[in-house]
């Protein structure tokens, strides 16, 4: 299951990488101004009000749109990527698997502590 996971995570930040790279070429930035998702979107979002403030070819308020998209999509990516940054780079400090719910008299769904934060899976992955 671990491994599953691992590259799921793996698998959504790798997109992300490759979207922002027909990003810009959607936007007109210069090849390579952008690489990454990095920093939860906020590069892209400063990128794209630079946009904004010069000559460029979009419909109006297609820029606006797109960092309003990237805004709404922003906490649920970013806990994905927090998973995978931490799995990947960090695997000592998080934590996954199953324990008992005394509350509840059953198993608890798996979770990982990520940052000192509990984050149950199946909320990490519905959201």
């Amino acid at each position: 299951m671990m491994s599953h996971l691992e590259l799921t995570a793996s698998q959504y930040k790798s997109c992300l990488d490759m979207l922002v790279k027909v990003l810009c070429s959607i936007t007109g930035l210069q090849p390579g101004t952008l690489s990454t998702y990095g920093d939860y979107g906020n590069r892209i979002i400063a990128r794209l009000n630079n946009v904004k403030k010069t000559k460029h070819n979009l419909t109006v308020g297609r820029i606006d749109w797109l960092i309003e998209e990237i805004e709404k999509t922003k906490p649920w990516l970013e806990s994905v990527i927090k998973i995978r940054d931490t799995y990947t780079h960090y695997p000592t400090e998080i934590h996954f698997g199953f324990e008992w719910d005394k509350e509840v008299g059953g198993v608890r769904v798996p979770h990982s502590d990520l940052d000192g934060k509990f984050h149950p899976l199946n909320f990490v992955w519905a959201s």
